[in-house]
């Protein structure tokens, strides 16, 4: 397809889009190497379409899609957006069945509070949103506070709990530095 490719899931969960790829029809997989757009719905899309809801969009250099498995790969300049949460990174898989998936090579998580970093994030989909993001080896987080307050954490796992696109809850696991810096004036 060179002006326009469109890829889904059989449940319709998964919508990749861009201006020019492949889809190899027996073998049930696709390769969209030009402007790759991935959306991820909801597992209730059908009844939530009227309801304004915003699906998780992912965008790289690159993207290939496999149905059987329904197993999406982003590649190069990987960006994810859910709500006002972000993840960029350098490769990311995506696993329909499953909801979650994971990135590496460099992967930072973002929110409007704060920022996390590591080898390695994993992470869960819930209804269209994201859940839970893991950040695993030399995870490193700095997040402000509802008081203006700000949190440093370090350790070889950050696990965050997000709840309408905004990190809820941060456990540290093997704690190696920890930091916090009281707002100024206080």
């Amino acid at each position: 397809a060179g002006c326009g490719l469109t890829l889904s899931s059989l449940t319709g969960d998964y919508l990749l889009q861009g201006a020019h790829g492949i889809y190899n029809l027996k073998q049930r997989w696709g390769v969209v190497d030009s402007t790759p757009v991935l959306k991820i719905y909801s597992t209730n899309r059908n009844e939530q379409r009227g309801q304004g809801e915003e699906p998780v969009v992912v965008t790289a250099r690159r993207m290939v899609f496999n149905e059987d498995g329904e197993v999406a790969r982003a590649e190069g300049d990987v960006f994810i957006r859910s709500g006002v949460s972000s993840l960029s990174c350098d490769t990311a898989l995506f696993y329909a069945g499953k909801d979650s998936g994971v990135a590496w090579g460099g992967p930072v998580v973002r929110d409007s509070a704060g920022r996390a970093q590591g080898d390695t994030v994993v992470w869960t989909v819930a209804n269209g949103e994201l859940r839970r993001v893991a950040i695993v080896g030399d995870a490193e987080g700095r997040y402000r506070t509802d008081a203006g307050d700000t949190v440093i954490v370090r350790g070889m796992e950050l696990s965050l709990m997000i709840t309408e696109g905004r990190i809820e809850r941060i456990e540290v696991a093997r704690l190696s530095a920890g930091q916090l810096v009281r707002k100024s004036g206080r």
